[in-house]
């Protein structure tokens, strides 16, 4: 008879060491991952090495936790993960022998169980609306346009913004006086989010077409504009060509209302105001 002894060996893990919360676990979204940085060390059994295998999950994600690619060191080194969601990270440590490492343990995170979130702040970009009736972005030089942020938190910080450049309004909601805003300007939006995020996100720009308004005129065929009860006048509008000509004679009193920019009447017996509104082929008076 013969008798052989074989010694089957187990790594053996003693303590899965200790990693450290970076300072800012927030980024904005394409912002590098940050560094996280090894507290402590894992310790093995004599004789045997130990390893490490860094790995991320997805909040909301499935497949289960993911390795990250050639991060098997102590510390994991900043912008090894493209982040687009929050998402937790955790350092495996092994105990290794002969090539052979066993099933790896969370290492504790500043010094308990547990794994370190590194938030996305991802926000929806933000969106402009305004007051325009025709909703197509025309308007007239005398419309009082009015923006609307969309898309925003409390928190928040608003910045208005034509052609880029701000234009100091902090608010939700901008009214700029009628005629602020020239043809062909951009209005866009940007907002802060609040800390620890900081992050900026802008609106599509709105062009906005403004449309200069008719300098409506009066003129008469009557020396200084003197005429008898009853005697015929006529009375012309300027500008020439425009789109639509009210008169009245007296507010409210319209007597002729078309393309026609003249007005013959017998109508006028006493002073009387005539009032013209002129309105031009963009619908701006």
């Amino acid at each position: 008879t013969d008798t052989e002894t074989m010694n089957v060996i187990v790594p053996d893990l003693l303590t899965p060491g200790d990693i450290t919360t970076p300072a800012d676990t927030t980024i904005c979204l394409g912002e590098d991952q940050p560094a996280i940085a090894n507290a402590t060390v894992g310790t093995v059994a004599a004789g045997d090495t130990v390893a490490y295998q860094w790995q991320y999950l997805p909040v909301g994600g499935v497949g289960g936790w993911q390795d990250i690619a050639g991060s098997t060191a102590v510390a994991l080194a900043a912008a090894q993960v493209v982040l687009t969601t929050t998402s937790q990270f955790r350092r495996l440590a092994f105990s290794t022998r002969n090539g052979v490492p066993c099933e790896g343990t969370p290492s504790l995170v500043d010094g308990n169980p547990g794994t370190i979130t590194i938030t996305v702040d991802n926000r929806a970009v933000p969106t402009v609306t305004n007051n325009d009736p025709d909703a197509n972005n025309i308007i007239c030089d005398s419309f009082a346009i009015v923006f609307t942020a969309g898309g925003t938190l409390a928190g928040d910080t608003i910045a208005w913004l034509v052609d880029g450049n701000p234009v100091g309004v902090a608010t939700q909601v901008w009214s700029p006086a009628a005629g602020t805003i020239n043809d062909g300007e951009a209005v866009s939006v940007q907002i802060t989010t609040a800390a620890p995020g900081g992050c900026t996100y802008t609106s599509v720009a709105q062009t906005i077409t403004v449309q200069a308004d008719p300098i409506a005129t009066l003129a008469s065929n009557a020396t200084g504009d003197t005429i008898c009860s009853v005697d015929s006048i006529t009375i012309t509008a300027g500008p020439a060509g425009q789109a639509n000509y009210q008169f009245e004679l007296g507010v409210g009193n319209v007597v002729q209302n078309g393309a026609g920019n003249t007005l013959t009447t017998t109508a006028i017996t006493a002073d009387t105001a005539v009032i013209v509104t002129v309105t031009n082929a963009g619908g701006c008076t």
